[in-house]
């Protein structure tokens, strides 16, 4: 499988018989673009095309695993997002300070936190 192919599959899902045929344009692809067209050539392609059965069989369920912990992941993300935004929306401007951020005890706006740390991309 090109690696094209393999980056769309994870990210957009797609069905066995969806992966059945962009396998099959991928091994098209090459044999078009293959300057050598022997009768070993052709057994070749179908020997592989035959063979595939199995090898589609385990890229399915690789990829379908990929595209769970993708979405896991997404989730994750999007439940963060919203904690750091809640957090941001809560405090930021509410003229509070942290005490003891730069370790020295000096009171630093909690503002400055926010700001040095690309908080308001979140809050946005």
């Amino acid at each position: 499988m090109s690696t094209e192919t393999a980056e769309k599959v994870i990210v957009n899902p797609v069905t066995k018989e969806e992966m059945i045929e962009l396998l099959k344009t991928d091994l098209l692809a090459w044999f078009t673009v293959s300057d050598v067209h022997t009768a070993a050539d052709l057994q070749a392609l179908r020997d592989q095309l035959s063979s595939s059965t199995l090898l589609i069989d385990m890229q399915c369920e690789k990829i379908l695993k990929l595209q769970a912990e993708n979405a896991a992941l997404q989730a994750k993300v999007t439940r963060s997002s919203r904690i750091i935004r809640d957090i941001s929306d809560t405090f930021y401007g509410q003229n509070l300070a942290l005490v003891g951020w730069h370790l020295n005890g000096d009171p630093q706006p909690m503002d400055t936190f926010f700001d040095d740390n690309d908080w308001s991309e979140v809050s946005s």
